[in-house]
């Protein structure tokens, strides 16, 4: 809904049902929706369902293999839960941005989900977190608050849709 998306987008999802030895650039690039507000961004976005029955280890990671080749930079924005698609594209990743609103519950529920992901081994070893500002909070979790109780680099804070992106605090 933050895009404003006019049209039925194709995701992930789509191309899992492909079939994971059939992804091919082509496919992958016909998935990417361009950010008209960020020049060269281009986002494959998750999956609307995760009810479909689909070999999503095996097609996750063809798809970021695909990806990796054809974009300098791959960005897998995975549901909120822990799911088969969380666990497949963690398995082929290096890297993992843990993003999270800046209140006391969030704050909790991500640093279940950290304890989930390392009890499993999937928790790369390059992890940090980026605290959001969706709405106004009497009190938001300060960035050093954030950083000690997730045990996790906090990189920085983005501000409200409304505030200047210029004010990035980090």
């Amino acid at each position: 809904s933050h895009f404003r998306l006019r049209r039925k987008i194709r995701t992930i999802e789509d191309l899992a049902a492909t079939g994971a030895d059939r992804v091919q650039a082509a496919d992958l690039e016909d998935c990417l929706w361009p950010c008209h507000e960020i020049p060269g961004l281009r986002i494959l976005f998750g999956p609307r369902s995760l009810e479909r029955d689909l070999d999503w280890a095996a097609s996750i990671s063809q798809i970021l293999r695909t990806a990796a080749g054809t974009v300098d930079y791959v960005v897998a924005d995975l549901p909120h839960y822990f799911s088969g698609v969380n666990r497949a594209a963690l398995r082929a990743t290096d890297y993992f941005l843990l993003v999270l609103e800046r209140d006391p519950l969030c704050l909790q529920a991500g640093k279940l989900m950290l304890g989930a992901l390392e009890s499993e081994n999937l928790l790369p070893h390059s992890t940090a977190a980026v605290g959001v500002s969706r709405v106004p909070l009497a009190a938001p979790v300060g960035l050093p608050e954030m950083e000690q109780e997730l045990n996790v680099p906090v990189l920085g804070s983005v501000p409200r849709s409304e505030e200047h992106t210029s004010e990035l605090q980090s």
